[in-house]
């Protein structure tokens, strides 16, 4: 499963009011972009479950999304970009999250602004 997979299985769950979802194959930028999830308060717990395989992880749902979604292709952003991207991507000023991949590992759009870093749009939610 891709990132983009990943994302829209966390959505279709949230749509369905799941408690819980699983997704699978782990990866580490999933790993790393669902402590943001977390983080933000949209979701709760997660768990990486190994099985011997590539592993998978489980889920707390919390009920805070409506939408999150993969970016593609994603091109490269600079700092003065990233408000055009939230104008494109986010449903208003002050709500949702854009993803951007950058040397230091991967920030929200608001982090990015604020250390001035640039990189690559990897998903939006909100």
């Amino acid at each position: 499963m891709t990132l983009s997979d990943s994302l829209i299985s966390i959505q279709n769950a949230e749509l369905a009011r799941r408690t819980t979802c699983v997704v699978r194959p782990a990866s580490k930028l999933l790993g790393e972009l669902l402590k943001i999830l977390q983080k933000n308060s949209y979701l709760g717990e997660f768990e990486l479950v190994d099985d011997g395989k590539a592993g998978f992880y489980k889920i707390q749902l919390r009920g805070a999304i409506t939408k999150c979604r993969a970016v593609n292709p994603r091109s490269p952003t600079k700092v003065a970009d990233i408000e055009r991207l939230e104008k494109r991507f986010l449903p208003s000023a002050g709500e949702g999250l854009l993803i951007i991949s950058t040397p230091g590992g991967l920030l929200t759009h608001t982090e990015a602004r604020a250390s001035k870093t640039g990189g690559r749009i990897m998903a939006y939610i909100y």
